[in-house]
């Protein structure tokens, strides 16, 4: 299962869920002002797969420890992503989605990944 943040649409979530891609969005079943300690717990106990734009994360010490100690894989996307508004954003996830869940079937419990304009992980 992909858990969306909440800066990544759930529109572009539906799309995802739409083409059979198992993803749900903060919302879904967080309130959108939930603190990401929370959330990034939760994923861990679940198993989910974090994609966020949110690449404060990886600065704040108590979110990256979360991160760590609830072997939460983490995907994070580029920062050119939120400059493509909505159409861009969808079409960029349609153009790299297969490629990215591919490599994120690779990825150890724990990891975290930057997603690159192309849609290549690197750690």
């Amino acid at each position: 299962m992909y858990f969306f943040d909440n800066p990544i649409s759930p529109r572009l979530v539906n799309i995802l869920r739409e083409l059979d891609v198992e993803a749900q969005h903060l919302t879904e079943r967080f309130s959108p002002s939930e603190r990401d300690i929370t959330w990034i717990r939760h994923a861990g106990n679940e198993g989910w797969v974090v994609v966020t734009l949110d690449h404060a994360i990886r600065h704040n010490e108590a979110e990256r420890t979360a991160l760590r100690q609830n072997r939460v894989r983490a995907i994070f996307l580029p920062k050119t992503f939120s400059k493509l508004g909505i159409w861009g954003q969808a079409e960029w996830l349609l153009r790299h989605w297969q490629k990215i869940d591919q490599q994120v079937q690779q990825l150890p419990l724990g990891a975290v990944a930057d997603v690159s304009h192309r849609g290549m992980l690197s750690r």
